[in-house]
């Protein structure tokens, strides 16, 4: 759902970047697998009076 496709999105930069700046491969192992993730919602309603819900983080270590 959309949390599975920011995570695979969020996958696919990581390797992209992990390329780019030729990234230890054990330092990419550690990075692609979060040992906690912190999920932060925060509701705000709009002018419109419709409500939306933004933010994610995860961290990795």
């Amino acid at each position: 759902m959309i949390e599975d496709s920011l995570a695979r999105k969020a996958k696919k930069q990581l390797y992209k970047a992990a390329k780019e700046i030729d990234m230890d491969p054990n330092l990419l192992k550690i990075l692609e697998k979060p040992m906690r993730i912190l999920k932060v919602s925060i509701p705000i309603k709009l002018d419109n009076g419709k409500i939306k819900v933004f933010c994610w983080l995860s961290l990795p270590i």
